[in-house]
Order: C-alpha cells, then structure tokens, then sequence
C-alpha cells in the first residue's frame, strides 16, 4: 500500500527540503512551484487559472501514483485547512489515510522572521 505525505507550512519553512530528502529515498515528489516552474512561470502567485490546473494534474497524479502503489510526498504549503481537507478527502477515497507533516519553524529569532531569512538566504537577496 502507499504511503503518502502531504508537507505543511509557511515558505522558507523546508517543506521542499524534507520533501526532497524523501524523493532522495525513492519517494514521488509532487510541486506545483516545480510543474509552473517548468512551465515558465515565475511570478507568485500564480494566475487562478494556471494554479488549478497545477493542483488538478497533482492530484490526477497523485491517484494514478497510489493506485500503483507508489509512496508520494505532496510538497505544497497547505495554507488552508480546506486546501489539506481536499486533498485528505480525495486520499481517503482511493483508501490512504495518512497524516500531514508540518514544517513548524519559529516565528521569531532575534527580532526578524526565520522564514523570511530563509528566503534572502535562498534567493541571495
């Protein structure tokens, strides 16, 4: 049976970096930032429009990847509680119930924003 991981968190908390780390042992990492990336988009966020076909065609994959039996890890920020419902809600129907994994960070450290110094850092801003 898959397992599936489905990463929360605020950006710049290393949800990729953990999901990464999974793909490293084998696991299937789904990203929109990676499928609009590759598609040439560059700006968040992203238009309505080009956002829901991303999600639909994760989730299409994420289906197809569990009923072959594939372990995934579903690297998104899951901001909303509706946002991880739907997806727990479409894995409950193809018999996965799994948990979500929160990428927690502190929100302060010496006065200025963990996630935000990741960011610079990340982006050499």
């Amino acid at each position: 049976m898959s397992r599936v991981v489905l990463m929360c968190g605020p950006a710049g908390s290393g949800k990729s970096t953990l999901a990464r780390g999974l793909e490293r042992e084998g696991w299937i990492r789904l990203s929109v930032d990676v499928d609009a990336w590759g598609e040439g988009h560059r700006i968040h966020p992203l238009p309505i429009a080009v956002a829901e076909a991303a999600h639909e065609a994760i989730r299409s994959q994420l289906l197809d990847l569990v009923a072959a039996g594939t372990n995934v890890v579903v690297d998104l920020a899951f901001w909303s509680r509706r946002g991880r419902d739907d997806y727990r809600h479409l894995l409950a129907s193809a018999g996965v119930h799994g948990p979500a994994t929160w990428a927690r960070t502190s929100r302060t450290q010496r006065g200025s924003s963990v996630c935000s110094d990741w960011i610079v850092a990340r982006n050499g801003a």
